[in-house]
């Protein structure tokens, strides 16, 4: 069995080059950031500052496999409650370390706001392995222990699927596409939802002979 536990500020830097170094060739990062040779060092200061600064101490941040070799982000619904001070400096940080190209990732990260459900949920915005440890199924058990925090809590699950080869893993866990996005110029990436466990009794009680 897999090992897994929740991240603190001390992982912020592995849990950082996970993330950085599995979304490297992801469709929606290369559009963020074209430039090759740059893109993981951005993507990985990008994620430090997020981690740090909102999602380790205000998420639920958890990291899988021998030496951390996989890790998932989760936001609930009162992750993004920053007080006025807090949000400015994070903001700041995030202009500060995305450069010259924090006007497409601010563009990537606002048509995904955009659609998320108005109703309370939990939100994953990243869940990423390793090269070398993928195949060994670390991202599912890291999806499904968020899953299953969001039956215990009685919430649907979305997600932004930024890469077509990662549909099918959403898929198999329940999630099924709402929309469509397109960024200019860009890729598609698709918006996900997953029934909270009332939705789907009742679904079930309807189809039930």
């Amino acid at each position: 069995m897999s090992i897994v536990r929740r991240a603190g500020l001390d992982d912020a830097g592995r849990v950082s080059e996970i993330l950085a170094t599995a979304f490297y060739d992801d469709p929606v990062f290369r559009w963020c950031f074209p430039g090759d040779e740059r893109r993981l060092a951005i993507s990985e200061a990008f994620f430090r500052v997020n981690l740090e600064g909102v999602w380790i101490t205000h998420g639920v941040v958890e990291v899988a496999g021998d030496g951390a070799a996989a890790a998932a982000v989760w936001l609930g619904p009162s992750a993004g409650a920053l007080g006025e001070q807090e949000e400015a400096a994070l903001d700041a940080a995030n202009e500060r370390v995305l450069g010259e190209f924090a006007p497409r990732a601010e563009r990537a990260i606002a048509l995904m706001a955009e659609a998320h459900p108005a109703e309370p949920h939990h939100y994953l915005p990243y869940v990423g392995v390793m090269p070398g440890h993928q195949g060994r199924g670390l991202g599912a058990v890291l999806l499904e222990r968020g899953l299953q925090r969001c039956d215990r809590d009685g919430m649907g699950a979305y997600l932004d699927a930024s890469a077509p080869r990662n549909r099918p893993l959403y898929e198999r866990h329940g999630f099924s596409v709402t929309e469509e996005h397109h960024l200019p110029d860009g890729p598609v990436f698709w918006g996900m939802w997953r029934k909270s466990p009332q939705e789907r009794s009742s679904v079930e009680a309807v189809l039930a002979p």
